[in-house]
């Protein structure tokens, strides 16, 4: 998604960038160290997202 955020601003088209930002924002909030390690447990898998 930073790629994607990159790219959009690069582009010009800050609608997108703002856009993916927010979903950037909605993952990080919701997938933290202990629902990873929750969610393991279950079996499923969340992509850990680093910070920008």
């Amino acid at each position: 998604m930073e790629r994607q955020i990159d790219e959009a601003e690069k582009q010009g088209n800050r609608r997108q960038a703002a856009g993916l930002e927010t979903a950037l924002a909605e993952a990080r909030k919701s997938c933290t160290d202990t629902s990873l390690y929750q969610d393991m447990a279950r079996g499923y898998r969340c992509i850990r997202i680093g910070s920008r």
